[in-house]
């Protein structure tokens, strides 16, 4: 289910599309790209189905530290590619996801069973309904600026092997590059 902020948030993306020069906030995450593609959507639905799946196991009781940590890396990419987004309500389902994804984390710890939490069960989907929707809008390069700012602010790999962005042909970014010049 679409939320109002985040079809805001769309529309803005849209309207990005159709302008030469992108202004976003200093310093953000999603940085102004000349006319990069999206991601291709073949590998957008790759993530939201193999993060889709993941939670689903982890909701059934059947779930691995992998399926955890596919799930929590979506939660990262969500954090990290919409925070300086300003949307308030975007931040209150990543705040509430994390705190439930680290309590199943710590009952996982302590009784080596994955449990989903009712308080999980309620919020987690949310959180993967923001992933799908930011696939949508992401280049290759934001996906990959994203991974590299998860790295560096967290000090350890964002589980980039689960989804390494592909990589775009360098010779249609070198044509794309002339004939924006």
């Amino acid at each position: 289910m679409a939320h109002p902020s985040l079809d805001a948030l769309a529309a803005r993306q849209q309207a990005k599309k159709h302008r030469t020069k992108t202004l976003v906030k200093a310093g953000g995450i999603l940085t102004p790209i000349g006319n990069s593609k999206n991601l291709p959507p073949a590998f957008a639905k790759k993530i939201e189905v193999g993060t889709d799946l993941a939670w689903f196991k982890l909701c059934s009781g059947i779930g691995t530290v992998d399926n955890y940590n596919e799930v929590a890396w979506a939660a990262n990419v969500v954090e990290f590619g919409l925070r300086d987004q300003g949307i308030p309500e975007v931040t209150e389902v990543v705040l509430e996801a994390n705190a439930a994804l680290d309590e199943m984390r710590l009952h996982f710890l302590d009784k080596q069973e994955w449990v989903a939490t009712d308080r999980a069960k309620a919020i987690v989907p949310s959180l993967l309904d923001l992933l799908t929707q930011l696939l949508q809008f992401l280049s290759i390069n934001q996906l990959e600026r994203i991974l590299k700012e998860i790295e560096r602010e967290r000090g350890q790999a964002p589980l980039a092997h689960h989804h390494p962005p592909p990589k775009a042909a360098p010779s249609q970014d070198r044509k794309e590059r002339t004939r924006n010049a």
